[in-house]
């Protein structure tokens, strides 16, 4: 009769133990490979999709910006005025503010202009756009205050 010799004989366990434990290092590294293959594709296909959304959002930005400056656009807004009935102010109508003394509101110091040379009148040296009313009531583009008798 043959004599069987048994797996975990004491010589052999040590070699399988690290036969074994080799087995499991590998499988985890295999295993650790794949997800982070599948992690970086997934990655790859989100930041794809970002990058889409970002770019229709830049042109959704483009666009909007666009409208807004066509419903800012001076002639525009002179035109829908005109169609409500505001009308240009007479001259008696405007009034111009006096510029805060030295050290007033926000200490802000008054530019000298063209209008505080000698010989010219104030408002023939105001670059202003024209200032639009309904009646006596002024459109609120230029500073004005109540007529005072």
């Amino acid at each position: 009769m043959k004599r069987v010799t048994p797996l975990f004989v004491p010589k052999r366990r040590g070699v399988v133990v690290l036969l074994l434990l080799s087995l499991f290092i590998g499988a985890g590294a295999a295993v650790a490979q794949v997800w982070t293959n599948l992690r970086a594709i997934e990655l790859g296909y989100e930041i794809s999709k970002l990058t889409k959304k970002r770019r229709s959002l830049l042109e959704a930005n483009r666009r909007l910006r666009i409208e807004v400056a066509l419903l800012k656009s001076p002639a525009r807004i002179g035109r829908l005025a005109r169609e409500i009935g505001l009308r240009e102010p007479e001259p008696e109508q405007i009034r111009r503010l006096a510029a805060p003394a030295a050290g007033g509101v926000g200490n802000v110091k008054r530019k000298a202009s063209a209008s505080d040379k000698p010989g010219l009148p104030k408002d023939s040296a105001r670059n202003e756009e024209p200032v639009l009313s309904a009646a006596s009531n002024a459109w609120p583009t230029a500073a004005r205050q109540e007529a005072t008798p």
